[in-house]
């Protein structure tokens, strides 16, 4: 569990670096492209969660979403946005005698279609599947001799 907090505590601690490639963009063209949430930017956010009171309340899960966003051009018009969740588990007597875990939990894969301009009104519309890819509980591995695992988020 400790790995997953220090992790947390990396993502908090040292600031977000932005690259950009040589293009010609100044400061003020990237600050307008990282507040466009479907700008023509690489972006991978972590998320880190931590949960306890499980079980007999003695219970803890953290977990670090690792969140990559791609968008791709699939045409003049038109941009493929690609959204992963992978969450990476740590849990501890989440249902008594169950003991500790760790691992990949279920990734959710999102793919959005979004036009490459705005309408007239100035908006942007976005759809598209997602799919949820479910790990097998025994795919948590018990760190203390505990087997399986109650699930993942």
């Amino acid at each position: 569990m400790l790995k997953y907090h220090l992790a947390a505590l990396a993502c908090i601690a040292f600031p977000t670096l932005a690259l950009a490639q040589d293009g010609g963009n100044d400061g003020a063209d990237l600050a307008k492209q990282l507040s466009n949430p479907i700008a023509n930017l690489i972006s991978v956010p972590l998320q880190y969660n931590f949960n306890d009171g499980y079980g007999d309340g003695s219970g803890k899960q953290s977990y670090v979403n690792i969140q990559p966003v791609i968008p791709f051009s699939i045409s003049a018009d038109w941009n493929v946005i690609s959204r992963t969740i992978i969450p990476l588990v740590d849990q501890d007597n989440l249902s008594p005698g169950s003991g500790s875990q760790s691992g990949v939990g279920n990734i959710l894969q999102s793919f959005f279609f979004s036009p490459k301009a705005p309408t007239a009104g100035g908006s942007f519309g976005v759809s598209g599947p997602s799919s949820k890819f479910r790990r097998p509980a025994t795919m948590l591995h018990p760190t203390n001799g505990a087997q399986g695992s109650p699930g993942s988020p």
